[in-house]
């Protein structure tokens, strides 16, 4: 076995261990809403494949993401066994002062059907601990399961997703649009709010691998840089993920702003752009904080985000 970066000869390969693995629901559906019925793969178009599981779904949007990643620095990584791809794990090196500092985040990992129970997972993950340790980094982390723990990773956090009710806003702030998202306007801040994988990751999450779909290009987006009548500052990012959402999405970083502040010019902005409603993730003791002000609704808890850590001073 060989474990190696991934370059643009790997991506029918990677589609292939993805595509053998299947949709997270195990059926494949063409179409939405009542038109939705299942379908064998080779009947969907490129955005259905997507829809059913990601980028990775079809050579055509997989070569997008993993240029875009070679090209940003980002460690997409395949495992070969003569010469065929059969597994592969994505991961983002960022800043997040002060709660993980230099982390390493595992993305994605997949086996193929035919090579798992080969300890073809275990290699991927103990090369991107490796990485991480000649990276200088502080911990790695992970959405995961008993699988980590062999690994030393540890149960960290639990985290609260919820739907809340846009409304105008009575304070005075400023916004200011962001049109070059440089991952250094926000290294080292806190992300209090929209936090799921790693700062890194939720930053530059709408530009890695980029689809010009028809379905895709025109979702409501807004990545702003915030400032209160203090001076305050704050970045946000709001968007619909798919064109059939009617909620959006909230993701923020500050290392000055009030928590209630921050999440007031959420709902505003998001109020702003024409929905009703706004997703949102926040650690437990925040939510338990400001759930009186927001008014949560579908709450749900999350609670196998694991870390390994590295470094002393943890």
């Amino acid at each position: 076995m060989k474990i190696r970066y991934a370059n643009l000869n790997d991506v029918r390969g990677i589609v292939e261990v993805y595509v053998s693995c299947g949709p997270d629901s195990g059926v494949w559906y063409k179409g939405f809403g009542d038109e939705r019925r299942e379908a064998s793969y080779e009947e969907l178009s490129l955005f259905e494949r997507m829809m059913n599981g990601g980028p990775w779904m079809s050579v055509e949007t997989c070569a997008v993401h993993i240029n875009d990643m070679l090209l940003r620095g980002h460690h997409p990584i395949v495992a070969e066994v003569d010469t065929r791809v059969v597994g592969e794990i994505e991961v983002f090196i960022g800043e997040e002062y002060p709660l993980f500092g230099k982390d390493l985040h595992i993305s994605v990992l997949y086996v193929h059907p035919k090579y798992q129970g080969q300890g073809i997972g275990s290699a991927l993950v103990r090369h991107v601990i490796n990485l991480a340790e000649e990276e200088g980094c502080n911990c790695c982390s992970v959405w995961g399961g008993d699988f980590y723990r062999r690994f030393g990773f540890e149960h960290y956090f639990d985290r609260k997703s919820f739907k809340a009710k846009t409304r105008a806003s009575e304070r005075d702030y400023g916004v200011e649009a962001v049109s070059i998202p440089n991952y250094d306007l926000v290294r080292g801040m806190p992300m209090p709010v929209g936090r799921y994988a790693c700062s890194r990751l939720e930053w530059e999450r709408d530009e890695i691998g980029k689809l010009q779909l028809p379905e895709l290009m025109n979702l409501p987006f807004k990545r702003i840089k915030v400032t209160s009548a203090h001076g305050e500052e704050a970045y946000v990012i709001l968007n619909a993920y798919t064109p059939f959402d009617k909620c959006l999405g909230a993701r923020a970083w500050t290392d000055s702003t009030e928590l209630e502040e921050l999440l007031e010019i959420i709902l505003s902005e998001g109020y702003k752009m024409g929905f009703d409603e706004v997703s949102l993730m926040l650690k437990d003791d925040d939510f338990e904080r400001v759930k009186k002000m927001i008014k949560p609704s579908d709450v749900k808890t999350h609670s196998d985000y694991l870390v390994k850590w590295l470094r002393k001073g943890k």
